[in-house]
């Protein structure tokens, strides 16, 4: 964490006029010092999308699209009984 910590510095540095990095490395130093908790989803989407900047070069023309659908990533319905059975799907060959 000591890398991550010292490349967040390095990212508010380079980018003092854009509210966002800072906003970034204050919530950083807010986590990594624990006066920042992370408990459920919402906080942990508000803290993940505010460090975001400092990982996606294009997150200013990202942040603007529609947010994706995840409706059936968070709850799968079960599989039940059957067994998934890839062998010849990649060849064509059954």
């Amino acid at each position: 964490m000591e890398a991550a910590t010292k490349e967040m510095a390095v990212f508010v540095r380079r980018w003092p006029d854009r509210p966002e990095a800072a906003e970034a490395g204050r919530v950083w130093e807010a986590r990594m010092s624990g006066t920042l908790e992370v408990v459920d989803n919402t906080s942990k989407e508000r803290y993940l999308g505010t460090l975001l900047p400092a990982y996606f070069a294009d997150y200013r023309v990202t942040r603007t699209l529609r947010r994706p659908d995840r409706s059936g990533i968070l709850r799968r319905p079960p599989i039940g009984g059957l067994t998934w059975r890839s062998a010849g799907r990649a060849t064509g060959h059954r």
